[in-house]
């Protein structure tokens, strides 16, 4: 069996200003791992226990994600790809989930993301993936295990919990709330050594059969105009009845 996870270098502390195009100025020195990317990883190292399956992780992004990807192996992973090019800056989902599902071909069983990135938060990309691979599809899960032939995949629905049995090929969205996932992964000596002499290959667009125009903020439907820092200060309104409520909600939502 063979596990793919997708992962990505997002931004530590999001106050660092944009760039000339108002996107996020992203540094090395301000990145950190995507946090529900770590809990993909997470699951795909406990079925690589359970299975023997072997665990390739994938990213796009600038040079420095390396450091990320040679963190993963150390943590348990098998081998990493990198998929680097100036080219590819400004891709937006469709762009991005296009660039990945080439990179992965068919070659995985099995491919596990984090269900959305802090510095996007569209969840769009996994879903887009498994539309390109003609794979299964599951969201939001809190906890995965192996069956004959798929995975069995949970996640939180209004009645409690979902059970979803995937077939594969796959593609799951891993939640920030997986089961288990607190206990934190820390790299062993054997695996630090792996990791610093591990061969990640540099993948750029033109090898993954894209030219230059196909790729990037040109062939990015989504534009981004402005970046800017929410504040999710939050004000109570009491209310006396139901009806005094819905007529706040109404002149809030509508201005009436």
């Amino acid at each position: 069996m063979k596990i793919a996870v997708c992962m990505k270098c997002v931004p530590a502390d999001f106050g660092v200003g944009v760039d000339a195009k108002g996107g996020i100025k992203r540094t090395e020195a301000n990145s950190r791992v995507n946090q529900a990317d770590l809990m993909a990883l997470q699951a795909a190292l406990r079925l690589k226990g359970e299975l023997g399956a072997r665990v390739d992780v994938y990213s796009m992004g600038p040079a420095f994600a390396e450091n990320m990807l040679r963190e993963a192996i150390a943590l348990g992973a098998n081998g990493a790809v990198l998929i680097c090019d100036k080219h590819l800056a400004g891709s937006d989902t469709q762009v991005t989930a296009a660039v990945l599902a080439a990179a992965l071909g068919s070659d995985y069983d099995l491919v596990l993301c984090g269900e959305r990135t802090v510095d996007g938060e569209t969840g769009q990309v996994p879903g887009q993936i498994s539309a390109r691979l003609n794979a299964s599809l599951a969201l939001g899960i809190v906890d995965i295990r192996s069956c004959e032939n798929g995975v069995i995949c949970l996640r939180p629905d209004e009645r409690g919990e979902d059970e979803l049995k995937l077939s594969f090929p796959a593609v799951v969205g891993v939640s920030c709330g997986l089961r288990g996932a607190l206990q934190e992964l820390k790299p062993r000596l054997e695996g630090m050594k792996r990791a610093r002499a591990a061969n990640i290959p540099h993948l750029d667009a033109g090898a993954l059969g894209f030219r230059w125009d196909e790729v990037g903020e040109a062939a990015s439907p989504t534009k981004v105009r402005s970046v800017s820092r929410v504040n999710w200060a939050r004000e109570c309104v009491m209310v006396e009845s139901l009806a005094d409520g819905v007529d706040i909600s109404l002149e809030m939502i509508y201005g009436r």
